[in-house]
Formats: C-alpha cells, structure tokens, sequence
C-alpha cells in the first residue's frame, strides 16, 4: 500500500483568494454610496441628445500631504573628534620620519662628497664613481655648455664680476674649509675610532645571518634568470646590426625626401583648404535642406499623432 506523506504546513483555506492576509471591504447595509449623493448632470448638446456631466467625486483623487513635515528621530550625540596637530599627524604617517631625516642624510652625502672626491683622482669611492659617472654622461655634454653660452651674457658677467665672485670669495670658501676642518678633526676620528669599530663589532655579526641568507635568495635568482637574460642579449645582440641599418637607411630617405614633401605640402595646401571650405558649404546646405523636409514631411504627423493623444479621454471609476 502507498501511504501519503502528511504535509508539513497546513493547506491554505479557500476563504479569500487574495495575496494579502486583510480582510476586504464590504459594503455597509442602509448606506448609500457616495456616487448616489451625487447623481451625474444632463446636458444637451444642441441635437436633441444629452451627455453627462461627472460628479465631483468622481475626479480622480490628488494626493494630499500634510503641512507639518514628519517629526526626525533624535540623532545620537557622537563625541567631538580630537583635533590633530600638525605635528601628531606628521608623527601618524608612515615614513615621516625618514621624511624628515633624509634631508640631513643628504646635505651629510653632499659634505662627504666635496671634502673626498676632489682628492680621490682613481675614483675608488663608490660615491665618487657615481659624481664623476654623473658629472661625465649628464654635467659635461648637456649642462655645462649652456652655462657657457650663458656666461658670454654682459649682463651674466656683470654679476659674476659684482655679485657672485665676491660672495663666493667672502662666504662660500671659508664655510668650505670650516667644513673641510670639522671633517677633518671630528667626523674622520669618529668614524674610524668609534663608528666603523661599532659596526664590525656589534652590527656586522647581528646583520650577518639576514645578510647571508639575502644573498642566498639573490644567487638562486640569478641563477634562474640568467637563461632568459642571455637569450634576450643574444636576440638584441643578433638584431641590432638590422636596427642600425634601418634606422641609417631611414635618416637618408628622410633627409632626401624633406624637402620635396615641404614643397609639395606648400603647393598642395590652397586646394585643400579650397575643399574643405566646399565640403563644408554642402554640408550646410545639405542640412537646411534635411531641416526643410522633415517641416514638410514628419512634423505634420507628428503634430497629429500628438493631438490625438492630448484628446484620449481619461477612464476614471465611478465609485471611489
């Protein structure tokens, strides 16, 4: 035998087949309806026929609001945020701090550069290679020439001459050998009695076990990059002999054809501009025309279309 499942809810009762659980509303004996109070007007239109007039309920309804707006909730007092100095949030950010030292690491960089690298000839101080590098590929061939071509300048020569010589003379050298003097009797004693001994003593072993792993890591890397690396050098190595060419043969046909493409570019010019004007004066005329045919053509039925829509009457029910 197939016993049937009982189901879990209760089946709904067929009392009212709407989607909302209220009650409708039904329609009070020994009261009349609105519509019945306002019975419809008669009018006659001239033929012998009469048309009614809708009663005033039976307008449709306009949506009332009231005059007061709705009472807000109370909003929960929040407590007032403390205001932040310049100097908190300078602290609150990241780096800041590296912010405000870098300055000093960099005029320190500047100094230890000017009183080294003029002594050093061979260039052994890894600073000193990156001044004369900069000084060779950046300061000689696009600097200092126009410095030079400055200089020729009367007005150029009357400041060196009145201003800049005299200060130099009078301020820069001898804060230069101040500094060059505490380099020499502070700094230099200090990194070679207490700083360097500090750091080959005390930082340098703590440092050394994050060192050697690091390079660890960096000789592995190498070790698979170095493949891929080669074979873009072989590739660039193999390819730049046709760049070259290329690019040489490119600069001749370019350096031969500029001045037949100017001259061209000068005699074409007038007739372009000729036609653009033209094309231009079609276009115009082309849309005054469109414009002039769709006033004969589509406006009209729209304006029709338009009007029997203004015309459709309204369905309003009669009872409200």
């Amino acid at each position: 035998m197939v016993q049937t499942k009982k189901p879990a809810f209760p089946a709904p009762s067929m009392g009212s087949r709407s989607s909302s659980a209220q009650a409708l509303p039904t329609k009070k004996k020994g009261v009349k309806s609105n519509a019945a109070l306002y019975p419809p007007k008669l009018l006659s239109n001239g033929h012998g026929s009469t048309t009614p007039v809708p009663s005033p309920l039976s307008q449709p309804k306009v949506a009332s609001y009231p005059l007061t707006p709705p009472s807000k909730s109370p909003k929960k007092k929040t407590k007032s945020k403390k205001s932040i100095t310049p100097g908190e949030k300078a602290k609150a950010l990241p780096g800041s701090s590296f912010a405000r030292i870098f300055p000093y690491l960099l005029f320190v960089l500047t100094v230890y550069a000017a009183a080294v690298c003029p002594k050093d000839l061979t260039t052994s101080d890894p600073v000193c290679q990156a001044v004369s590098a900069w000084k060779a590929q950046v300061m000689e061939p696009y600097i200092m020439p126009h410095i030079v071509e400055m200089r020729q300048d009367p007005r150029i020569r009357y400041l060196e001459n009145r201003v800049i010589f005299p200060t130099y003379d009078a301020v820069v050298m001898p804060a230069y050998d101040g500094v060059h003097t505490v380099y020499d009797t502070i700094w230099s004693p200090f990194y070679d009695k207490t700083l360097l001994p500090f750091y080959d003593n005390t930082l340098h072993p703590k440092l050394r076990p994050y060192t050697t792993q690091a390079h660890v890591y960096v000789v592995r890397l190498r070790r698979a990059a170095y493949p891929y690396v080669k074979r873009v050098w072989s590739f660039y190595d193999a390819v730049l002999p046709y760049i070259e060419e290329a690019y040489a043969r490119l600069k001749t046909v370019y350096a031969y054809l500029e001045p037949h493409v100017i001259d061209i570019y000068h005699a074409v010019l007038p007739y372009i501009q000729d036609a653009y004007r033209s094309l231009m004066l079609l276009l115009q005329d082309a849309r005054d025309k469109a414009r002039g045919l769709r006033r004969v053509y589509v406006d009209p039925h729209v304006e029709k279309m338009l009007a029997k829509v203004n015309e459709r009457p309204v369905k309003v029910d009669a009872e409200i």
